[in-house]
């Protein structure tokens, strides 16, 4: 077993574990979203709302990345 092997089986788990995260967070950020038009928005409310938008946005990307590479780096290798 090589090293892209092995990392590729990390990369796999890590990108399960940071999908369960999202999903554990997505009522947070749903509530976030809802307060901006909720509520009079201000420039806080407006800059949290952004804020975890560009977070979730890497957050995917991260782990669509890791998932990604993780499987391309566990396929089997012709010899």
């Amino acid at each position: 077993m090589n090293t892209n092997k092995v990392l590729g089986y990390i990369f796999i788990v890590l990108a399960i574990l940071f999908s369960f995260s999202i999903l554990g967070g997505i009522p947070q950020f749903v509530e976030t979203i809802v307060g901006l038009f909720t509520e009079k928005a201000n420039g806080i409310e407006s800059g949290r709302a952004i804020g975890a938008f560009i977070g979730w946005l890497v957050k995917i990307a991260l782990t669509v990345a890791l998932w990604v590479y993780g499987v391309r780096w566990t396929k089997r290798t012709r010899s």
